[in-house]
């Protein structure tokens, strides 16, 4: 309880004392004026009615000081006045002063707007090791790196045989040159070309004032010169050359085809 409230208390109280007393005064002079009235005569009646009405007069004087309070009291009682009334709003109906009941529940509102953000709080203690996740695909291959220093050389080996000696350079030379032959037409012609030298020769065939036949001719790996199914026009010189760094050997010999 506060000090405004036990002020208005207090003065509550003493009114309340004094009133008491009034009453109880009242019913003695009920009881008393009888008595007074064949003891002491109307003089006495009188007197003690007007001390009777003195203490009533002090009474309500008194009371209505109660009741009337300072400035500063009549402010503070209002405040006490409001908040008790914004307390009992909800529940007292202002019309006909009795408690209401609670209405039905009205729509929810409108979402208000997003409130800014609070400010970042402190780091909080690291939690509990997850579980291992599965493993991830394999990276592509990373671009090599530096080479390394050179390492200390190994022991000498064990020093090998002497190989036999290299055969001597030499320029090419025959060993089967073509020789003058004599087909049917239609026939196969085989002219040989065989020759030696180091390094070994490369053969080629020529034909004196024309070209190879095309398409029906082939060099061997030995040197020779085959031409397939030949033609009256297949007759002529064919020159047989073989050629390596050191030099060259040219052969020539008569390719005879008789016609049909």
């Amino acid at each position: 309880m506060n000090l405004q409230d036990r002020r208005i208390s207090d003065s509550v109280t003493r009114c309340n004392q004094m009133e008491t007393e009034l009453q109880t005064l009242q019913r003695r002079r009920q009881g008393s004026d009888m008595h007074v009235l064949k003891t002491k005569g109307p003089k006495a009646v009188e007197n003690e009615a007007d001390s009777l009405a003195i203490l009533k007069e002090t009474t309500a004087r008194h009371k209505r000081s109660s009741q009337l309070p300072s400035d500063h009291d009549v402010s503070e009682v209002k405040l006490l006045i409001k908040e008790e009334l914004r307390r009992l709003q909800d529940q007292i109906c202002a019309k006909n002063e009795i408690f209401c009941r609670p209405g039905p529940k009205g729509n929810q509102g409108r979402r208000g707007p997003r409130g800014k953000p609070g400010p970042e709080g402190p780091p909080s203690k690291h939690g509990p090791e997850g579980p291992r996740g599965s493993t991830g695909l394999r990276g592509d291959l990373g671009l090599p790196g530096i080479p390394g220093p050179a390492g200390p050389s190994g022991p000498k080996g064990v020093k090998g045989q002497k190989g036999e000696p290299g055969k001597s350079l030499s320029e090419p030379s025959l060993l089967q040159p073509p020789v003058e032959t004599t087909v049917n037409e239609t026939q196969t012609a085989i002219l040989k070309c065989t020759a030696d030298g180091n390094p070994t020769p490369m053969i080629s065939w020529f034909k004196q004032n024309s070209l190879l036949p095309v398409g029906r001719h082939a060099v061997e790996p030995s040197g020779a010169l085959i031409v397939k199914d030949v033609k009256p026009g297949d007759d002529g010189v064919y020159s047989c050359k073989a050629e390596n760094l050191l030099g060259s050997v040219n052969v020539s010999a008569k390719l005879t085809v008789q016609c049909k």
